[in-house]
C-alpha cells in the first residue's frame, strides 16, 4: 500500500430499521428506533454531506466493504491512524 494515503477511523453511527411484517399495529411500529451501528475503516471521500468509508483495503489499493454515511447520521467518529503514522497497538 505504499504511496496511499490512508485514514482510519471508527464510526458510530445511526441506521434506519424497518420491519419485514406486511402489516403491524400502531404501537408496533412505535417500538422501531435506529440501529447505531459501529464501523471501521478507510475514508475513501468526505465532504460536508456525507463520509464514504472502505472496512477492507488491498495491496494495490482497491476497496471493499465500502459504506456512504450521511454525516447527519454520524454520533462520533475517532481517528485512529492516519498513513504517516504508525498503526497504535
Amino acid at each position: 500500500m505504499d504511496g496511499i494515503e490512508t485514514d482510519w477511523r471508527m464510526i458510530i453511527w445511526d441506521d434506519i430499521t424497518s420491519s419485514e411484517m406486511p402489516w403491524m399495529d400502531r404501537a408496533e411500529a412505535c417500538e422501531l428506533k435506529p440501529a447505531t451501528i459501529l464501523s471501521v475503516g478507510t475514508v475513501v471521500n468526505e465532504n460536508d454531506e456525507f463520509l464514504t468509508l472502505a472496512g477492507s483495503m488491498g495491496t494495490e489499493g482497491e476497496i471493499g466493504n465500502v459504506n456512504c454515511i450521511p454525516k447527519a447520521c454520524i454520533r462520533r467518529q475517532v481517528t485512529l491512524f492516519q498513513s504517516n503514522q504508525e498503526p497504535a497497538s
